[in-house]
């Protein structure tokens, strides 16, 4: 696989992290009747899934921008 192809497959999985980490947000706990307390903690694993996908992101951006440059 080219470097290409694996930059493009990083991208795609950080931003499929990124959206389930949104729908986690905005759905909170599957259950059928969720405590205020699931509810919660299925919200802050969403807002640190969206984190971590931002954070992978930029990640991908810096190494694909510090490999154009030379450095």
């Amino acid at each position: 696989m080219s470097n290409k192809m694996i930059t493009y497959v990083f991208y795609i999985l950080t931003i499929a992290v990124i959206l389930i980490g949104i729908v986690l947000s905005i759905n909170g706990s599957l259950e059928m009747f969720p405590t205020d307390e699931q509810q919660g903690k299925v919200r802050i694993a969403g807002m640190v899934l969206v984190g971590l996908g931002f954070v992978g992101g930029v990640t991908a951006m810096i190494f694909k921008n510090r490999k154009k440059s030379g450095i």
